[in-house]
């Protein structure tokens, strides 16, 4: 699924991404497993994420885009957006945020203003030990390749769940 994000889109997910960056600051939050420190860099990451995040907003819509609270799911009260900027890169999950009730969902920047919703796995499959490793150093979390046959559930199918729950009124 791919979702061209338009100027006020884009307008709109920087913003979001300065303002997270701006409060980890204030709030004197650390970076963690490598992250850079570098003010400039740490908020390119803050926009990459936000504009993968506002493609599967822009795709799932009208669902809710948790915008401020990194403790809860990006999408729906259950989909976690995970942006990446090369078609090669993996679903990177770390072991300490892992829920194995959220959907991961992988989001390609392919280029920028376009993004591609590849796929999703949930959780709780991510958590094999096949996928554990610490490729760079002192990062070590779950990275579950592209081509890897769980990694193969469809974007749309998450619509379809997010339709279901928002008519049983389950965390939509």
């Amino acid at each position: 699924m791919r979702i061209t994000l338009q100027s006020d889109h884009i307008a709109f997910a920087d913003a979001v991404a300065r303002r997270r960056q701006a409060d980890a600051v204030g709030r004197g939050y650390k970076e963690a497993n490598n992250a850079p420190t570098d003010y400039e860099k740490a908020l390119a990451l803050h926009i990459q994420g936000a504009r993968c995040e506002c493609a599967a907003y822009l795709c799932y819509r009208p669902v809710g885009w948790n915008l401020y609270q990194s403790a809860k799911p990006d999408l729906g009260g259950f989909i976690d957006v995970k942006g990446i900027e090369s078609a090669h890169h993996c679903l990177v999950v770390q072991k300490a945020k892992l829920r194995t009730d959220r959907a991961y969902l992988l989001v390609l920047a392919d280029p920028h203003p376009s993004y591609v919703l590849l796929g999703w796995e949930w959780g709780g499959s991510c958590t094999r030990q096949k996928y554990w490793r610490d490729p760079v150093g002192n990062r070590p979390a779950f990275f579950v390749p592209q081509n890897d046959t769980l990694f193969h559930r469809d974007p749309r199918d998450l619509l379809d769940i997010l339709r279901y729950r928002q008519q049983h009124k389950e965390s939509a």
